[in-house]
């Protein structure tokens, strides 16, 4: 057997949830090879209180929420956390009558060497009302899904994926991608479409099929063509490729009772309006096209008739409900699915946020990375870091680095170290750093940019951080070059870039090859886990964490060389779960603490580290479990951080708000002076004055997001609310 992962997206399943765990338990399956996700999308009723107690008690079931309650986001988010090596996808409310239909799945994957299998998906319970049985009729007639879907077929055989599929092995995501959350319908049909187009195969076994319970009411089923309506011209403006007249049959039919409607009611007003408009009257072209439209009308009433009276003779059990019922629900599946489909052609909807408005370069492929001033040690570390899993895609850009730090940094750096080095080593530093620290995207770079005013500090520029075991030695030689290629913004935001201006150390340590989380951007795919517990120092050895201050006192040491008698200030958010060990290596730094909006901080840190996989990446970035990432961050250091702080002096630690940097700088600044006992205020406040004003026509980022997501940031961060005094 297989490694099997089964997802099940849920949201208000009370009723049923229960009964599908206890059939997927049922089954004939080795239990170490059996992973069971649900993952659900928010629900309010007892969904999740009841999956949890089947969790307790069952290890191999794992319980996830969904904040986007869309179902191609649950699914997402249960192939991210699959263990096994295939996943099945199995809704709550479905029946599952063999239980064998797990083993089934294992054996046809090895049996066929398919990548992704497909099934039979009819809609039949036990204990059906009339309604249901006549939805369920209707819905494996011809009239009543499309003519060309394989859904209801019982014959073995390899077949397109677009209509069936439903178990994949994991190596398809890593070929097409996951489902398309801007889909709340139809999202498996637009997964399953660019499996045909990436030429993977799709065996279609009616052993693994289940069964699902069909729509109680017609205003459910309504509501359900609808959404596959609008799903289906999403489809097709995604892929052009998908359009058939069958597929959109309905919408033109809609349209033509709407028009046929029309002239009914204008002929039938026109016959009792005064006589002086009996000219109208007599345009017999009009009176033809009320009869053209009664005649089609008639035609659709007996042609759906027809079929219900055929479907109802063929059941076992003939019931005049469900003849009754049939016409109905022919009706409400074609009105439905077809006024979903105009709708959505002429006024298109969205599930994604509204269009975000975010600065930043466009990138070109000339502009430098963060990785291109690395040595070739440095280089092969962060390789091995992350299992030199380079996609396709940027083997060019892995060959140019590794081109760069064989030629040119790393015979820069030796020379360096042979010039300087001795040098480096024995330099003092000029007094003890002072650590801007804040989560990322919580204003950290602008009060770095006021601090570096005050000419008396020093600080990393950026092309210390790109450069940072040659940035001396090369500073008026390779440099200049550089700086050439360099884009005149950054990558997520409208504030100036360039080699001068200043930068986070963080970089700079992962590009002498020491251990950061930041090599999680250039290896995004590989789990988002890469050094995480540098985050805090908090679970390294005591030799580990030497190792890494040992390699950031140097990088200190070679500014304070480069700029002989200034105190340096940094800036990098990770130091903020950092404290602890920053003060066994420097016991008199000083520390400035910048909190914000958690509503604002999530969507833009998710911003950033998408970006930043994307233009320094070694991997065509999936997002996959980002979102957990950026939550997770900042639990992590603020745990820390909330430990270390409480034992700092109050002249070492001072904790402002980003709105009142923006609203009223010179007023923040000067408090941290004061509360640092920082001296110089006075003679640096016009300068700081004048930066404010610069800064007044800032454009910032601006960002959407759905109120689920909202109440996630709100549940996730509460700590960070409270502790702020932020509204949730």
């Amino acid at each position: 057997m297989i490694h099997l992962t089964v997802i099940l997206p849920v949201r208000n399943e009370a009723g049923n949830i229960a009964h599908t765990l206890d059939l997927l338990l049922e089954q004939h399956y080795e239990r170490d090879k059996l992973d069971i996700i649900v993952v659900d999308g928010l629900s309010t009723d007892a969904t999740p209180k009841i999956v949890q107690e089947y969790a307790e008690k069952h290890p191999q079931i794992r319980y996830f929420e969904n904040p986007k309650k869309l179902a191609s986001a649950a699914r997402n988010i249960g192939i991210q956390n699959a263990k096994g090596e295939a996943v099945l996808i199995v809704d709550g409310h479905c029946i599952i009558d063999s239980n064998v239909m797990l083993f089934n799945v294992s054996e046809a994957f090895k049996r066929t060497g398919a990548d992704c299998l497909g099934r039979p998906q009819p809609l039949e319970m036990t204990n059906a009302t009339p309604l249901q049985w006549a939805i369920a009729t209707a819905r494996r007639s011809p009239l009543g899904h499309h003519p060309d879907s394989f859904i209801y077929s019982g014959e073995a055989q390899f077949s397109p994926a677009s209509s069936v599929a439903i178990a994949y092995r994991k190596s398809v995501f890593e070929k097409v991608g996951y489902f398309d959350e801007s889909f709340d319908a139809c999202e498996d049909v637009e997964l399953n479409t660019r499996i045909d187009v990436a030429g993977l195969k799709c065996y279609f076994h009616p052993a693994i099929a289940v069964r699902y319970v069909p729509r109680k009411s017609l205003r459910d089923l309504a509501i359900q063509m609808n959404r596959y309506g609008r799903g289906r011209v999403r489809l097709w403006r995604k892929h052009p490729h998908t359009a058939s007249w069958k597929s959109f049959a309905p919408g033109f039919f809609v349209a033509g009772v709407l028009v046929a409607v029309s002239i009914l009611i204008l002929h039938t007003v026109m016959r009792h309006v005064p006589e002086y408009f009996g000219m109208v009257r007599s345009l017999s072209p009009f009176n033809a096209l009320a009869w053209l439209s009664v005649v089609g009308l008639g035609i659709y009433a007996s042609a759906i008739l027809a079929e219900s009276i055929r479907l109802t003779g063929k059941q076992k059990h003939r019931d005049i409900y469900i003849l009754l019922y049939l016409p109905g629900v022919f009706a409400h599946i074609h009105s439905a699915f077809g006024w979903g489909i105009l709708c959505e052609f002429f006024f298109p909807g969205s599930v994604t946020p509204p269009k975000n408005e975010i600065g930043g370069y466009k990138d070109r492929f000339w502009y430098p990375r963060f990785w291109d001033g690395m040595t070739l040690r440095a280089w092969l570390k962060l390789l091995k870091a992350g299992k030199y899993s380079v996609d396709p895609i940027r083997w060019a850009m892995a060959v140019i680095i590794t081109g760069l730090a064989v030629l040119l940094n790393s015979p820069f750096a030796w020379l360096q170290k042979w010039v300087y080095g001795k040098r480096i080593r024995d330099t003092k530093l000029s007094g003890a750093p002072i650590f801007i620290i804040g989560h990322w995207r919580s204003g950290t770079t602008l009060l770095h940019e006021y601090m570096i005013r005050d000419v008396r500090f020093s600080f990393a520029d950026t092309y210390a951080c790109f450069a940072p075991e040659h940035f001396i030695m090369s500073r008026f030689t390779l440099r200049p070059i550089a700086a050439l290629l360099m884009p005149k913004k950054r990558p997520i935001d409208n504030m100036v870039a360039g080699f001068d201006r200043p930068q986070e150390d963080e970089f700079a340590l992962a590009a002498m090859g020491l251990p950061s989380p930041y090599r999680n951007i250039i290896f995004s795919n590989n789990g988002l886990n890469i050094d995480m517990e540098y985050l805090t120092l908090r679970n390294v050895s005591a030799e580990e964490r030497k190792t890494w201050l040992d390699g950031l006192d140097t990088f200190l040491k070679t500014l304070t060389f480069q700029s002989p008698g200034k105190r340096i200030i940094l800036k990098s958010p990770p130091h903020t779960g950092r404290i602890k060990a920053l003060l066994e290596r420097y016991p008199d730094a000083k520390f400035i603490h910048i909190h914000r909006n958690p509503y604002s901080i999530f969507p833009s840190t998710y911003n950033l580290w998408m970006r930043l996989s994307k233009d320094e990446g070694a991997q065509n970035p999936k997002g996959a479990g980002m979102e957990d990432y950026v939550f997770d961050s900042l639990n992590t250091m603020y745990d820390a951080f909330e430990e270390d702080v409480n034992h700092l002096p109050a002249n070492q630690f001072c904790d402002i708000a980003y709105k009142d940097l923006t609203s009223a700088p010179v007023e923040t600044l000067e408090r941290i002076y004061n509360t640092l006992e920082l001296e110089g205020f006075n003679e640096v406040k016009s300068t700081f004055e004048q930066y404010a004003d610069s800064q007044k026509e800032y454009k910032k980022n601006k960002f959407s997001m759905d109120s689920a997501l909202k109440e996630q940031i709100a549940i996730r961060w509460q700590r960070y609310f409270d502790r702020y005094g932020y509204e949730r």
